[in-house]
């Protein structure tokens, strides 16, 4: 059943997304294209329920900022939440972090997501609550004890359900819009022209497409989002360290270093070219489904990939990391994470000032 389950993926993404030719693939591009149009005007509806007050929205008594995107998969919103966070906090708020839970999974202490774990690891000091079960209520109790004055809703764009004072929605420039369709024809979650609705729009993973392609995707979202502040932001890899976050090594390690890399994210494609940036030698990644949970099988077939390749270590991003916790090693070979920050490179005062100023 799994086998069958991705084959059927495979030719629904090689149909929808790389175009593919044949009928089968002509037959689900034409499936999905017909059922593209019920989730748009679904998604309108519910937007103009809440925007006439016929659905209420979730008012809460301190700030609220979002982060979001309008595609599915990694566009580095999760970084970007962190940058928030802290450019928040340097203007003596003290922010609170709100998800929405999805692909949680339970632990003794609570539900949890990668994304959750990651920020925790970075962020100590934030705290951090999700929609899921009674996350709101104890984030409310947690408010009117004064224990912070601001929230960063993770994935907040299309969460019409709670009232935001700021929305930053993140484009991927590796890949802004995918083929430009909404799902399930495409990746889009809504239009691109709901880019509008924006405060700000921040074009991460800028450092990895050329001068012109960076321009061009610039230049089609100001004319989707007349008027709002444009942010040129880069994913800049800033250490590495163990699965724990206990040992630490310079980026300068990987320096003509052969490694083996894997990952479960959004944009594997982008983990690869970071690693490249930073002077190793890429022998080969693993690619796994975003959000993926490891199993022991999984990591037999990186140790037996790695070792094929005649490696010196194993490589993966801090998302997948934080799911390995303990493992210092795919059997002989080392295993470290690469860990990544945004960096505003263009508007950092503008996002810093005038779209946080709250």
């Amino acid at each position: 059943m799994k086998d069958f389950l991705q084959k059927l993926r495979r030719a629904y993404l090689r149909a929808t997304l790389e175009n593919a030719p044949g009928i089968r693939h002509k037959l689900i591009r034409g499936l999905t294209w017909l059922l593209m149009w019920p989730y748009i005007w679904a998604v309108k509806f519910r937007l103009w329920l809440y925007r006439k007050g016929f659905s209420p929205a979730e008012k809460f008594a301190i700030p609220v900022v979002s982060v979001g995107n309008i595609t599915c998969g990694g566009t580095g919103k999760t970084p970007m939440v962190e940058l928030a966070a802290k450019m928040v906090a340097k203007r003596w708020r003290r922010p609170a972090i709100l998800s929405s839970g999805y692909h949680a999974w339970d632990t003794e202490e609570g539900p949890v997501t990668d994304e959750c774990l990651l920020l925790r690891q970075n962020l100590p000091e934030v705290p951090q609550y999700m929609k899921k079960g009674d996350g709101i209520r104890i984030l409310r109790d947690a408010i009117a004890r004064n224990m912070m004055d601001c929230i960063i809703l993770d994935d907040g764009f299309q969460n019409f359900g709670i009232r935001r004072d700021i929305d930053i929605i993140v484009v991927d420039a590796l890949n802004p819009f995918s083929n430009e369709y909404v799902i399930p024809r495409g990746l889009l979650r809504e239009p691109i022209e709901a880019l509008a609705r924006a405060n700000a729009i921040v074009i991460t993973r800028s450092n990895q497409v050329s001068l012109n392609d960076l321009k061009a995707l610039r230049a089609r979202i100001e004319s989707l989002a007349p008027g709002k502040p444009v942010i040129i932001a880069i994913h800049k890899a800033i250490e590495l360290s163990s699965t724990d976050n206990t040992e630490k090594k310079p980026v300068e390690w990987l320096a003509q270093r052969k490694i083996w890399a894997f990952c479960g994210i959004g944009n594997p494609e982008s983990f690869r070219i970071s690693l490249e940036k930073a002077g190793a030698k890429v022998m080969g990644l693993s690619v796994f489904s975003d959000h993926h949970q490891y199993a022991p099988e999984d990591l037999s077939r990186i140790q037996r990939e790695a070792q094929e390749a005649g490696v010196g270590a194993v490589i993966t991003t801090q998302k997948d990391g934080v799911k390995l916790l303990g493992v210092s090693a795919v059997d002989s070979l080392p295993l470290l994470v690469l860990k990544i920050e945004i960096v505003v490179v263009q508007g950092a005062a503008e996002l810093q000032n005038n779209v946080l100023n709250l």
